[in-house]
């Protein structure tokens, strides 16, 4: 398009819905996850605790396994006293909701936890020689602690008892919490990758007699005398072996949309707008770098960029 001043703008070529998709998926992804994961301790075969002769088998958690019997020591009831001790202050290894504590935390009193907790009214504590103590919810705190002390106890066989977590409970001062940040985040994506997509629909390509000035993030007048525009080109990114792209080292990769600085294959340097990988416009210049750009029309930014 040519200007009062004389000069030619071309905007950028309008790039596919792929996008719109990518940006529609992460989004999503970030909305659902966190939802999913309050469901955790809901699943049909959630966590249960079986008490046998062999001791404590915890199933149900990817952090389930067996603490033999003679590895643990006399449970009890957590009690009100003990919470300044046996509070969970730092995840390590674990998942952490509002409804769900399960996995590797350190404890009040510095120690190492594992945990299973889905109902601050009914936690259990059992020490271990194995490095760590396990507090867990049973639906059941009394009948748990009770077969723990007949199998210590008892030299013969008796049969196991399976005690499942109780119904996970939240407050809802917690859980209205998670939610709020577990929506936040999908709302800053949705405003962050919005707005990469609105600036990409802007970017233009202007053609005076000093260079090309291009508009835009990255954005920059590059002369006339600094660019070979005899050697500009038709290119293709994903076929031509001399303009293949490689690894991004400051710049904006999303689909459909590249924006900033590249490495090409052969390790040289290119300043990208690009959003049709296709049929893209490449400018070598004498400033380390090359150019590579998508106009939407690139027959005629050529014509124009070689005529002036």
């Amino acid at each position: 398009m040519e200007t009062e001043s004389g000069s030619a703008v071309f905007p950028i070529a309008r790039g596919s819905s792929s996008t719109f998709w990518f940006t529609a998926v992460v989004v999503g992804f970030t909305l659902i996850v966190p939802l999913v994961m309050l469901l955790i301790p809901l699943w049909p075969d959630r966590t249960q605790l079986e008490v046998s002769d062999a001791g404590i088998r915890i199933t149900g958690s990817m952090y389930g396994r067996l603490i033999p019997l003679a590895n643990l020591g006399n449970g009890r009831k957590l009690t009100p006293e003990d919470m300044p001790d046996y509070r969970t202050s730092a995840r390590t290894n674990g998942i952490g909701l509002p409804n769900y504590l399960g996995g590797w935390f350190r404890l009040g009193n510095g120690s190492k936890g594992l945990v299973f907790l889905t109902d601050a009214s009914r936690p259990i504590i059992v020490p271990t020689t194995e490095g760590y103590t396990l507090l867990a919810s049973p639906e059941d705190p009394e009948g748990f602690l009770a077969a723990l002390t007949s199998f210590k106890s008892s030299g013969g066989k008796l049969p196991p008892r399976r005690f499942p977590l109780a119904t996970a409970v939240a407050s809802n001062a917690s859980l209205l919490g998670y939610l709020a940040i577990a929506g936040l985040v999908p709302v800053l994506l949705a405003g962050l990758l919005g707005g990469l997509t609105w600036v990409s629909r802007r970017v233009r390509f202007e053609i005076t007699r000093e260079g090309l000035r291009i508009h835009g993030p990255y954005g920059r007048l590059v002369h006339r005398d600094a660019m070979d525009v005899t050697e500009a080109r038709l290119v293709d990114l994903k076929t031509d072996p001399s303009y293949r792209l490689g690894i991004r080292t400051n710049g904006i990769g999303m689909p459909g949309y590249a924006s900033g600085w590249f490495r090409l294959k052969g390790g040289a340097s290119a300043l990208l707008f690009v959003t049709y990988r296709t049929r893209t416009v490449g400018v070598p210049t004498n400033l380390g770098y090359t150019l590579v750009l998508s106009p939407a029309d690139p027959d005629a930014f050529i014509e124009s960029l070689q005529a002036r």
